[in-house]
């Protein structure tokens, strides 16, 4: 599968049904083309009975999908939920809050009161489902928010 030419072909005929046998599912590349309208996915070890069912699914219009590639897809969109969610002050507050910063160094850094750090951190611990400043900052980088 061809990183740059693969997506921009997909976008160009939006009818198109495609499935992909892959090394592995869980290849960024096939997320990135499933995001543009792929349609499924086997690996290459798929038998023949697999490989003629998943082609019968996608032209019915079904996507298909081995468990580790929808694993690996969820988690993906998951964290980009999050992070369309995150709004650029709270990103703001979590860069300052891995960089080791007070709150109070943080509110004069933006220009906001202690107060509007304290919410904006509480916000966005809570939307990644943090329970402290700490898991909030590793939450973030895992999920490729922020980094140091």
């Amino acid at each position: 599968m061809e990183d740059s030419k693969t997506p921009a072909a997909m976008r160009s005929q939006p009818t198109a049904r495609v499935l992909a046998l892959s090394e592995s599912p869980a290849d960024p590349r096939i997320m990135r083309a499933m995001q543009v309208g792929m349609r499924g996915c086997l690996p290459k070890t798929a038998t023949a009975e697999e490989l003629v069912s998943a082609v019968r699914q996608v032209a019915d219009g079904e996507m298909v999908l081995p468990p580790m590639a929808t694993t690996a897809l969820l988690e993906r969109l998951g964290g980009e939920m999050v992070a369309e969610s995150l709004t650029a002050r709270e990103v703001q507050v979590l860069r300052a809050v891995a960089a080791g910063q007070t709150n109070k160094a943080i509110a004069l850094k933006l220009g906001i009161s202690e107060h509007t750090v304290k919410f904006h951190l509480g916000s966005a611990m809570s939307k990644l489902g943090a329970a402290s400043r700490a898991e909030a900052v590793a939450t973030a980088i895992q999920r490729g928010l922020i980094s140091l």
